[in-house]
């Protein structure tokens, strides 16, 4: 047991990030500011990432986009600061204590106590932080506050990404990743969407994401369809409620889990033929969706489609909901 505790298993980086991540949390306790030390841990540890040879267990690009999402989130905390989600975006850092000391320190105790204060402060507090932060705190603000809102979101697709690979691993690619399914996130940043849309446009990024990073996992393949269902009926249908959101989203699950193929496909091109038909303006946005999924099906390749159809969704929520400011 004694030689367990003393094992020593971080690299040079870990120790510092270890050190660092303690010092902020110390500051949070004494009810100093820690963001200014976050943010200069967070940039130094960036360049670090850039050149640390030791780096063999995760991309680089995944731990930079970590970083900077974060960064992102520290300045929106500056410019439009909240105590409620500032208290809940700290207590991230303690999880994160938490995973370089078990890497140290391999006890039982320390796997069991990452385990559900990960679940705990990642998969629960952080989307509840995110729906508070976006409709008791930027609800209505300038557009630019819902740019910065999207770093905590794609901390939060990160978070349950890791999360899969940390519990099931094999479900996710380990080397490579995809980033273009982050695009359809695009109208997250209009402030004056509805719960329904913020929602369903999380889910719709979330599990296109771990979808396009899977080996072709039907679960997750289900999800993506599942979402893409819900926004594309979101966008003809802008009153529909949040309970009837879910049954929806839940029935389309279950149909393309039973190899249903054709649904998903139907409504979104319907959709499409709606919105061109009833809102001609939407043409502008339409264009370069349909453009991207013609050179998916062609290519196979899906960063064209995605960024395509971000940029609609972008156009449909300004359309229903106004201009963004």
């Amino acid at each position: 047991m004694i030689d367990v505790m003393l094992q020593r298993n971080l690299t040079d980086r870990e120790y510092y990030g270890l050190l660092s991540t303690s010092m902020i949390l110390v500051e949070w306790l004494c009810s100093l500011n820690p963001l200014p030390h976050l943010f200069c841990y967070l940039v130094s540890d960036c360049a670090w990432i850039c050149v640390d040879k030791d780096m063999i267990n995760r991309p680089r690009s995944e731990l930079i986009l970590h970083h900077v999402s974060t960064m992102v989130g520290i300045l929106c905390d500056y410019f439009c600061p909240d105590a409620f989600t500032f208290n809940l975006f700290m207590l991230l850092e303690i999880n994160t204590v938490i995973l370089l000391l078990k890497k140290n320190y391999r006890t039982r105790f320390l796997k069991y106590l990452l385990r559900y204060t990960w679940i705990i402060a990642r998969l629960f507090l952080l989307p509840y932080g995110l729906y508070y932060h976006k409709f008791y705190v930027l609800y209505g603000k300038d557009v630019i506050y819902g740019i910065l809102h999207l770093g905590p979101v794609i901390l939060y697709i990160l978070s349950v990404q890791w999360s899969l690979q940390m519990n099931f691993p094999g479900i996710l690619r380990d080397k490579e990743t995809r980033y273009s399914s982050l695009f359809l996130l695009a109208p997250i940043i209009n402030n004056n969407i509805d719960p329904q849309w913020y929602v369903c446009i999380i889910l719709l990024g979330l599990s296109s994401y771990l979808f396009h990073n899977s080996r072709g996992n039907i679960y997750l393949n289900s999800g993506d369809n599942a979402g893409i269902v819900c926004c594309c009926i979101l966008s003809c249908w802008e009153n529909l409620s949040v309970f009837n959101t879910a049954i929806i989203y839940i029935f389309c699950f279950f149909v393309r889990l039973n190899n249903i193929r054709f649904l998903h496909t139907y409504v979104y091109e319907m959709t499409l033929v709606y919105n061109l038909y009833c809102r001609f303006p939407l043409i502008v946005y339409i264009i370069p969706t349909i453009c991207g999924y013609y050179w998916m099906q062609k290519t196979g390749n899906a960063y064209l489609w995605h960024i395509g159809n971000g940029f609609y969704m972008l156009g449909v929520s300004r359309y229903l909901f106004g201009d963004m400011n």
